[in-house]
């Protein structure tokens, strides 16, 4: 994500996903008295202090992690309270020098694991996190229009320079025949059980075109890279391809994207 105050201000859609994944699965949550429960990429914090808390029982502890110092900070200053607490985590790179193994009794994440680059890692540092029988959900993009529109901007040699890096930003399933399955095998050949993963095809309308450029200013890795004076022809170039790729009727976008959503127990 590029700017924490931004983002706050211009993710309905990823909200929606994450109430909605949430209220689907809620059934499958099993809740115990002052249960640990860990939120991986909680950016902002807004959707770990509005919508994942409000599925929690009130006696749990909710902490949500980011890599990143400016959300935490950005989640603290706003959304900190007596149940919820913001820190610095790459699951990725955990530090088990500090890191209490079998430490949560479930973990969360929303519209993150697309970020991830060595899943397998990532999904044996969360069971090692987990206690057993954790239980672990993930909802996150398999396939979104702002992959192409990511490999669509690379091939412009102006901005070419500042995105030699972008395969680590486009989702590892974008190009699967069926992601959820793939996610699955990984969930079972590191050892989780009862596993369910859905590819779940969604449609969001955005307002107008600038909304969505907005938005997707909000989560653009490379934006920060752009030097100033030419990011007016950044933003040109991406309406160019909203008007290029995307369905708008009464002056609405409308967005097709596919999620995964998965549940697992440890």
């Amino acid at each position: 994500m590029n700017n924490a105050g931004l983002y706050v201000r211009f993710n309905a859609m990823q909200a929606k996903d994450a109430d909605e994944a949430m209220e689907e699965f809620s059934s499958y949550f099993k809740w115990g008295k002052a249960e640990k429960i860990l939120d991986v990429g909680s950016g902002p914090g807004d959707v770990t202090s509005t919508i994942l808390r409000s599925y929690v029982p009130d006696d749990a502890s909710l902490i949500g992690s980011d890599i990143s110092r400016e959300m935490v900070d950005y989640a603290t200053a706003k959304f900190k309270s007596d149940r919820i607490m913001f820190r610095i985590l790459d699951i990725e790179n955990v530090p088990w020098e500090t890191e209490m193994e079998n430490s949560y009794h479930k973990i969360f994440s929303f519209y993150c694991f697309h970020w991830i680059q060595n899943q397998k890692l990532a999904v044996e540092n969360m069971s090692k996190l987990l206690k057993p029988d954790g239980q672990l959900f993930l909802v996150f993009l398999a396939k979104s229009p702002i992959f192409d529109l990511y490999k669509n901007l690379k091939i412009n040699p102006t901005w070419a320079p500042f995105m030699q890096d972008i395969d680590n930003y486009i989702s590892k399933y974008h190009n699967s025949l069926d992601p959820a399955e793939e996610f699955k095998q990984l969930l079972i050949n590191n050892g989780f059980s009862d596993v369910k993963a859905i590819n779940r095809w969604k449609s969001y309308y955005f307002d107008s075109v600038e909304q969505l450029i907005t938005s997707i200013i909000a989560v653009n890795p490379f934006i920060k890279r752009i030097p100033e004076d030419l990011l007016p022809s950044y933003r040109e170039d991406i309406d160019k391809f909203i008007h290029q790729t995307t369905t708008q009727k009464d002056g609405r976008i409308q967005i097709n994207y596919c999620l995964i959503v998965a549940y697992a127990v440890k």
